[in-house]
């Protein structure tokens, strides 16, 4: 039902009195009801091929149907006969109308929402995903998730503060999170540090390595994590005696006993070596005594050549096999 008045209005936008009120029908009015409702199958959810209430009726040749979260449209389906697909609907209520052929839409009705998993991934892969480079580390991962079987997000940086304080900063990527986990890919969000004197303060401190074991584990179990990837490179090692390389040990100890007590995981980033070293970048790291503590030893096998070297490729698979052998993975 229509219910219009009229004005008359004149070159210089003068109005006239508005006329009587007059009502009219239009030639298709009212709700209109799909021939059933929208079948979509997303990689995460399936929509339920059932109304949540009774549809409204309605006489009319449907064009297509509308399909809408929180007002937005998901899409505009020609038909039934092919699902519709939409991502990201997790809980929020999903709703559905019908198109004439003259664009009158009939009243929304719900849809009930099936929330099964999604395609569960079968892969072993480990990878990181930087969280600083916008979309695209996810794209990838969305691409090629079924042969990731671990993933690394990196979230959190390690620093002290003025007092020389162990802390940890940096926000959890929970959506990326959440979504991988969905698909049983395991989430272990990165710590990170490269600045040797922050290392050295945190770990040459019994009680500085403390409190950070302390807060890593307590922020692991508050994301709901699978456990910590520890990426600690550049550590103090001018020589064998004043090497922190027992301290990163000792670390790697309680936080792998605070992460175990909790039934999570830990993972810890290695420089890669050819042979047993007590001085410089490798000598940091004692493979044996990190993989006791450990679930897993990323080997980080990748720039033997960079823009100063010799020519040669970035990642040398001949390098990863010569590494050291230890209970883990070499990265490249």
């Amino acid at each position: 039902m229509q219910i219009l008045t009229v004005q008359a209005v004149d070159r210089a936008g003068n109005r006239s009195r508005r006329s009587p009120v007059a009502r009219g029908r239009t030639r298709v009015c009212g709700a209109i009801r799909p021939r059933r409702p929208i079948s979509r199958s997303p990689p995460a959810i399936r929509a339920a091929s059932r109304w949540a209430g009774s549809p409204p009726r309605a006489p009319g040749r449907i064009l297509d149907y509308l399909v809408t979260r929180d007002g937005t449209s998901l899409g505009r389906p020609k038909g039934t006969a092919t699902p519709h697909r939409a991502r990201g609907l997790d809980d929020v209520p999903v709703h559905g109308a019908a198109r004439d052929a003259a664009g009158q839409l009939s009243l929304p009705a719900s849809l009930v929402v099936d929330t099964s998993n999604p395609v569960q991934s079968t892969g072993t892969l480990h990878a990181h995903l930087l969280s600083s480079d916008g979309t695209a580390s996810f794209a990838d991962l969305q691409a090629h998730y079924t042969q990731i079987g671990w993933v690394y997000l990196t979230d959190y940086e390690v620093v002290v503060d003025g007092a020389g304080t162990a802390q940890v900063t940096g926000t959890y990527s929970a959506a990326i999170a959440h979504w991988a986990q969905a698909r049983g890919i395991k989430v272990l969000p990165r710590f990170h540090s490269e600045n040797t004197n922050v290392l050295h303060a945190v770990l040459a401190n019994p009680d500085n390595r403390s409190l950070l074991i302390q807060e890593i584990a307590q922020i692991v179990a508050g994301d709901g994590a699978d456990g910590a990837n520890i990426d600690f490179e550049g550590g103090y090692c001018p020589a064998a005696a004043t090497c922190d390389r027992g301290a990163l040990t000792a670390f790697a100890a309680g936080l792998g006993a605070a992460l175990h007590a909790q039934g999570r995981l830990l993972s810890m980033d290695v420089t890669a070596k050819t042979a047993e070293t007590t001085s410089g970048r490798a000598a940091f790291y004692d493979y044996a005594g990190l993989a006791a503590s450990s679930d897993e030893i990323l080997i980080l096998a990748w720039n033997p050549h960079y823009s100063t070297s010799m020519p040669g490729p970035v990642a040398n698979m001949l390098r990863s096999c010569a590494v050291s052998p230890v209970r883990g993975r070499s990265s490249s």
